[in-house]
Formats: C-alpha cells, sequence, structure tokens
C-alpha cells in the first residue's frame, strides 16, 4: 500500500465507515487487507521462482477479495 495511494484511501474510507457504523468485522477485514499486501509488496520485491510468483499472486487477490467482504459486510 505503499505505492498505492488510491488502495490506502480505499482502505481508510472503509475502516472509517466499519467504525462509525459499529461494525468490527469491517474493520478487520481492512486490517487483514493491509496485512496481504504489505506481505505481497515484501514478496514482489524479492527475486522469486514461480512458486513464489505464484504464492504473491495469491495473496494479492486475497487482498482484494477481503477488500470486498469488508464493503460488503458494510451493505449487509
Amino acid at each position: 500500500m505503499n505505492q498505492n495511494t488510491a488502495g490506502a484511501v480505499l482502505m481508510l474510507v472503509l475502516a472509517a465507515a466499519g467504525i462509525a457504523w459499529n461494525e468490527p468485522f469491517a474493520v478487520m477485514m481492512v486490517a487483514a487487507t493491509c496485512a496481504l499486501a504489505f506481505v505481497c509488496e515484501e514478496l514482489c520485491d524479492l527475486e522469486l521462482n514461480e512458486v513464489g510468483e505464484t504464492a504473491a499472486k495469491t495473496l494479492a487477490v486475497a487482498s482484494w477479495l477481503t477488500t470486498a467482504v469488508a464493503f460488503f459486510s458494510l451493505l449487509f
């Protein structure tokens, strides 16, 4: 998230909405998204083999899925 300002702002908005609407699950999903994105960025900085690249892509997809879960938990 260090290099992705729009993603960081999206996480900030989702976390603020989760706190304002008393939805701790949404806040936890935002925290998980940030953690996954951080680990993914750190993995992308390393010289990885095929398995490592697949793991990094999987973490990136998982971070977007947790973002979607946080968003939908605020809706329902």
